[in-house]
């Protein structure tokens, strides 16, 4: 498979990617029966390690072989009101939290969490592969 083809089969990115610590920085602002998991989210890269929301400032990110770019924050859709067991929160949340202080300041006014990556350098990616972000916007 040639670079043409990375992430065909996706949304708006070949990967979609979640810090732990930012899930844990929203459980702590949402009430003991409004909890979330990563599974609220629908990722396909999981990271640990990195402060909550440190991803907001990566430009281009290494995690095994492969090498991506920042393209896009993640703007949450009722999709992440849904549970794992498949029950929507009836309070809207997480969603209602996240728009009051991770708003976009784009011109859609959703609550942001997470980042959409494209991939330059095609390869594999492992779980327990250590990643690389060899610059940050606004450092």
């Amino acid at each position: 498979m040639d670079n043409s083809m990375a992430g065909i089969f996706s949304d708006l990115a070949a990967l979609h990617l979640i810090n732990k610590s930012t899930i844990d920085d929203l459980n702590s602002r949402l009430g003991a029966e409004q909890k979330v998991s990563i599974k609220n989210f629908r990722p396909n890269v999981f990271v640990e390690g990195p402060e909550a929301f440190d991803e907001d400032n990566w430009e281009h990110v290494k995690i095994g072989d492969v090498v991506t770019k920042v393209c896009l924050e993640c703007l949450r859709c009722i999709q992440s009101t849904v549970s794992e067991n498949g029950e929507m929160s009836k309070e809207r949340e997480p969603l209602k939290t996240l728009e009051k202080y991770r708003k976009s300041d784009g011109p859609f006014k959703y609550g942001r969490m997470g980042i959409y990556l494209r991939v330059l350098k095609i390869g594999k990616i492992r779980k327990g592969d250590a990643i690389y972000v060899p610059e940050k916007i606004n450092q």
